[in-house]
């Protein structure tokens, strides 16, 4: 292969741009933890077994080095998952296993990064961290329940929780032991901070979900469920307990059914057809602000304290519910 004619040569200083100057600079100015690791997985990618593969190549030399760095940056990356959540994260995803929650715990604490963390997402475990024998035991629940707790109790300053992927592989019609095991943590130590839930993709428990809400109400001002199955009631004493103890700013629902006796419920499944909707605003006429609710085909959402309370109520109206408190007027809340 004919060489490059520019191969060899030494790059003209005056032909080097300032932002190539800044580049080497930063560069320059890595710590040399970061330096070494670099070095360290240079010389890995290229050992025989890496070269065998970029040597098949027409240009071997330049595919080789191409290939390194490239094989360099994805390693680096793998591997400083866990440096750069311990460093700089405020947002954290966990799974709900005891092995994961315990390493989590570990490299939070390890970096006292706990009280920087400002947001969790709680998400299934794996296939292989579930118990063998398709349910858990009494010990493994408590050992779940009891690593949850503690690790609740260190996130001082979290503001949001959401919780997703946590259906029941070995029943439809009941909540999984990881949920009943993570709602009963947050009710019992009841973050300071918690301002925002979401709660999606399970079965859950209304008297579990009232006991929770009722110890959050003081500070919780967003709530938002999606593909939400309550297993032990009628959805309507959910939303009966939301428009009259809670004190919402934000609340969101979409996809709720009551599963009672293998029969299930959406809630608005018949009352809107699809892609149809109702809006309302409302005006509060002592603050001037607005307010507002919009109702959909198995879904609504709505803003504002007293939009929330009045869209709730409409809802168990269009049910036929005996929860609807026909005294709830907009009259009634100042609009």
């Amino acid at each position: 292969m004919a060489k490059s004619k520019n191969k060899g040569r030494r790059a003209n200083p005056a032909s080097i741009t300032t932002v190539q100057r800044e580049q080497t600079i930063f560069l320059d100015a890595l710590p040399s933890e970061v330096i070494g690791m670099i070095a360290s997985q240079m010389s890995y990618a290229k050992e025989p077994k890496w070269r065998y593969e970029v040597e098949k190549k027409e240009d071997k030399e330049e595919n080789a080095g191409l290939s390194a760095f490239r094989l360099t940056c994805k390693m680096l990356n793998n591997s400083s998952q866990h440096e750069w959540a311990r460093r700089h994260t405020t947002h954290i995803v966990v799974r709900l296993s005891t092995a994961d929650i315990q390493l989590t715990t570990s490299v939070l604490a390890n970096s006292g990064r706990f009280a920087k963390v400002k947001s969790v997402n709680f998400v299934g475990p794996k296939t292989e961290d579930l118990p063998d024998g398709g349910s858990f035991s009494a010990e493994q629940t408590t050992e779940l329940r009891l690593s949850l707790e503690g690790f609740v109790r260190k996130l001082s300053k979290v503001e949001a929780v959401e919780v997703n992927g946590l259906q029941n592989i070995y029943s439809a019609s009941a909540p999984s032991p990881g949920l009943s095991s993570l709602l009963g943590a947050l009710e019992d130590v009841n973050p300071s901070k918690l301002q925002r839930l979401r709660l999606g993709d399970g079965v859950y428990s209304a008297a579990t979900i009232h006991s929770l809400l009722r110890a959050l109400r003081a500070n919780l001002r967003f709530f938002k469920v999606d593909r939400f199955d309550i297993c032990d009631d009628n959805v309507h004493s959910t939303l009966a307990f939301v428009r009259d103890d809670l004190l919402l700013d934000e609340l969101q629902m979409t996809a709720v059914r009551s599963v009672v006796d293998s029969e299930k419920h959406s809630l608005l499944h018949d009352q809107f057809d699809m892609g149809g909707r109702k809006s309302k605003w409302l005006r509060n006429k002592a603050t001037g602000n607005f307010e507002r609710y919009t109702l959909g085909n198995c879904w609504f959402q709505a803003q504002g304290k007293g939009a929330i309370k009045l869209a709730l109520n409409r809802i168990l109206e269009l049910e036929d519910s005996d929860l609807y408190d026909p005294s709830l007027t907009k009259g009634s809340l100042g609009f």
